[in-house]
């Protein structure tokens, strides 16, 4: 296996930064060393190490649950995430619908036109997502202006 590149990215007393591997794993760097972690901070400063923690908290739960959620949500017979979590305590977090649901009824007769398959179409690359891909039209837009 090639040994792949190191790059160096300098930072400064007060930066953090959010490591994101290859793996998955994800790292929080504070700008600190022994000499500057005891220096009494500025509320600014704060602000930004604690939405760098925030962020870093939720992308490492997106990377452990995501999965998890793809996996509810594709053998689910109804391919409806809320379903099959309302009602269970699964999360950590309370979950509620608007209103009154009732009682949730399940069908788990799936057949081939259900979200599950959908679902499956869309990861497998049978059907394109419906993620909106803007580079062609910033490309057409930029030549446009460059024209005039």
């Amino acid at each position: 296996m090639k040994n792949k590149r190191r790059f160096t990215v300098p930072i400064i007393e007060g930066d953090a930064i959010i490591h994101i591997k290859s793996d998955k794993t994800v790292s929080l760097v504070f700008a600190e060393d022994g000499d500057t972690i005891a220096r009494e901070m500025s509320w600014p400063d704060h602000e930004v190490y604690k939405t760098a923690v925030q962020f870093a908290l939720m992308i490492d739960s997106y990377f452990k649950n995501g999965e998890g959620l793809d996996s509810i949500i594709l053998h689910s017979p109804t391919g409806n995430i809320a379903a099959e979590l309302l009602g269970k305590e699964l999360l950590q977090i309370s979950l509620a619908g608007v209103g009154d649901l009732g009682e949730l009824e399940v069908d788990n007769a799936a057949d081939d036109d259900t979200a599950e398959q959908e679902g499956k179409d869309i990861y497998s690359g049978k059907t394109p997502d419906n993620v909106l891909d803007l580079t062609e039209k910033l490309k057409k837009s930029k030549e446009d202006n460059e024209k005039e």
